[in-house]
């Protein structure tokens, strides 16, 4: 809670620029489970955009926002994020019938193998920090 005159701020990240180039089909089938996981989980993998409106909403005034993406060259260390993540909750992708555990192994090891691609660009999620100021 912020004093009044006190600032509030926020960063989170917004999937929507999550991508690589060229599109395959296992990063489409991660990408698309990972985000349902989520919500299923009560997560919100697109809040980012909602940030300022929020911040509105809860009252508080001069709310602005810096908006950045990145490219994940090969080598970065969040280059293989979408293989680390889908890994720490493979048990949960299999058992709610996302995959089969052979067809996520193999989707895990094609993406790993076009990540490593040179040839791949990664852009980053949209991260969005946010701020603004209770009112005095």
């Amino acid at each position: 809670m912020a004093r009044p005159g006190g600032v509030v701020a926020a960063w989170e990240v917004d999937d929507a620029s999550w991508l690589c180039c060229p599109a395959h089909p296992a990063w489409a089938r991660i990408m698309e489970a990972l985000q349902a996981l989520s919500l299923q989980d009560g997560q919100d993998c697109f809040i980012g955009r909602r940030l300022v409106g929020l911040m509105r909403a809860a009252g508080l005034v001069d709310v602005k926002q810096e908006v950045s993406v990145a490219e994940w060259p090969v080598g970065h260390p969040r280059r293989m994020q979408p293989i680390q993540f889908m890994e720490n909750i493979r048990e949960r992708a299999v058992a709610r019938g996302f995959f089969s555990d052979v067809e996520l192994t193999d989707l895990l090891a094609a993406l790993k193998r076009h990540l490593e691609d040179p040839e791949t660009v990664q852009l980053s999620p949209v991260r969005f920090r946010v701020w603004g100021h209770k009112p005095v």
